[in-house]
């Protein structure tokens, strides 16, 4: 039995747009207009397609079917927790203290590399665990 291919719904299309928005408009934000940290583009959206793919596994094992517009909306919790993990480590340098605890002689390019990897590990896991909660809520039968 194969599934039905429907076209991305109304609601699907506006989740897509609204996290794009979201991204360019945070990077905006934080960097000036002009982009030069590409990990503020890069990352976040790298996050959204992979908690996507994962937001339909969930739901498809779940409840043996997927709802396209809900999925999608869930996997903006991806694209607001790495970009805030993002922001705030960028701006609060105490955030890497504990990293630079643990590694006291590295230089501080790797501490703030490593601290920025703790944290998207972090937000990233949490965003994912908050929108399979939501997932597993079964879409009623259109």
């Amino acid at each position: 039995m194969q599934a039905e291919q429907r076209p991305v719904s109304r609601k699907g299309r506006s989740a897509i747009l609204y996290g794009l928005a979201l991204t360019l408009g945070v990077c905006m934000a934080v960097t000036g207009f002009l982009v030069t940290d590409y990990k503020f583009i890069i990352l976040p959206l790298l996050g959204f397609g992979l908690s996507l793919g994962f937001n339909v596994l969930t739901q498809y094992s779940v409840c043996s079917r997927v709802k396209i517009s809900q999925t999608i909306t869930l996997a903006n919790f991806a694209l607001v927790g790495t970009l805030l993990a993002l922001t705030l480590q960028r701006y609060i340098g105490a955030l890497s203290s504990p990293i630079r605890s643990l590694f006291p002689r590295q230089p501080d390019e790797f501490i703030n590399q490593f601290s920025a990897a703790f944290y998207l590990f972090w937000a990233g896991a949490y965003a994912h665990i908050a929108a399979g909660g939501f997932l597993q809520t079964c879409p009623s039968a259109a």
